[in-house]
């Protein structure tokens, strides 16, 4: 079987599998908390490597990547438990001066929201729609944020999930028109670039280049 098929179950799965073989009435084969956990950290790998596009070879799954998979699902459970209680969201848009302020603490803000995949949800407005290749990424994060594809399932829950977001903060300020021209499509990364596109071609935001759509 290919380990890839790892990434269409979910970890409460794995779980429920191994129980049902320990106890297997038939023949049961024992499974330690190592093992399960092993297993799981498998998946978590899968499915990271999937939601950014990378490939899925079992020989890349070595000790040292299953001991930090393990650890990171142990601090993304730690963080799940606060979750958006610790992000501050931004003050609302309302004026066009506060634009600069405004697109920074709004970058800040979902940087701080994960998305599918525990990929941080700034990722969808990002600038660059394609990353550089050859880019050196400091973190794993840092990775994912630009990586994580701009297309597919995830990704558009993840676009409306930021629109609904936006369209909260820019409904009563100079970015309402912007927003609303995609409320149908729910399309967050297209009604940012146009507030961006928008500022910058007035001069409320300088030295900036055009976002890439």
């Amino acid at each position: 079987m290919s380990v890839a098929l790892l990434g269409l179950v979910t970890a409460d799965q794995i779980k429920q599998l191994c129980k049902l073989i320990c106890e297997d009435a038939n023949n049961p084969v024992p499974i330690n908390m190592l093992q399960q956990q092993m297993l799981l950290a498998l998946q978590h790998w899968v499915v990271n490597q999937q939601r950014l596009g990378l490939q899925v070879d079992a020989d890349d799954f070595t000790a040292a990547i299953a001991f930090e998979q393990s650890q990171l699902i142990v601090c993304l459970q730690e963080d799940e438990t606060i979750g958006d209680r610790v992000a501050k969201m931004p003050d609302k848009f309302k004026q066009p001066s506060q634009w600069r302020v405004f697109a920074e603490m709004t970058e800040t803000y979902l940087s701080q929201l994960k998305g599918s995949g525990w990929v941080p949800l700034n990722y969808v407005i990002r600038k660059l729609a394609v990353p550089i290749p050859g880019t050196t990424y400091q973190t794993d994060e840092e990775q994912a944020v630009a990586i994580a594809p701009l297309i597919g399932e995830q990704y558009n829950r993840d676009n409306a999930k930021v629109y609904g977001i936006l369209k909260q903060l820019c409904l009563e300020g100079p970015g309402r028109s912007y927003i609303l021209d995609f409320d149908r499509a729910n399309d967050g990364r297209n009604a940012w670039i146009a507030m961006h596109d928008h500022a910058r071609a007035t001069g409320t935001e300088q030295n900036l280049k055009p976002m890439p759509h």
